[in-house]
């Protein structure tokens, strides 16, 4: 899932909160308004549930921050390399 943080400097704050919820959070390197997140042992409809319910809760306790969410699986920052076999 992507979350664009629209308040730059409350992107850490959210990043460090998802982080402590055990979700694989990181700045997207190519969108630095970005966090990319997901959570370790879910995936589909459940991780965007999760991960939802964890970005609004944090948003009621920062109601001056915007963000956007696009629920779409992280992207890999280069192509995985295949090693012959």
């Amino acid at each position: 899932m992507q979350i664009r943080v629209i308040h730059p400097a409350r992107l850490r704050e959210l990043l460090n909160y998802l982080r402590a919820r055990g979700c694989i959070a990181y700045v997207d390197i190519e969108n630095p308004d970005t966090i990319e997140a997901l959570v370790p042992h879910l995936s589909g409809t459940h991780e965007l549930e999760q991960i939802g319910a964890l970005v609004a809760r944090w948003q009621s306790d920062n109601l001056d921050t915007r963000i956007e969410i696009t629920p779409q699986a992280p992207r890999t920052s280069r192509p995985v390399r295949q090693e012959p076999s």
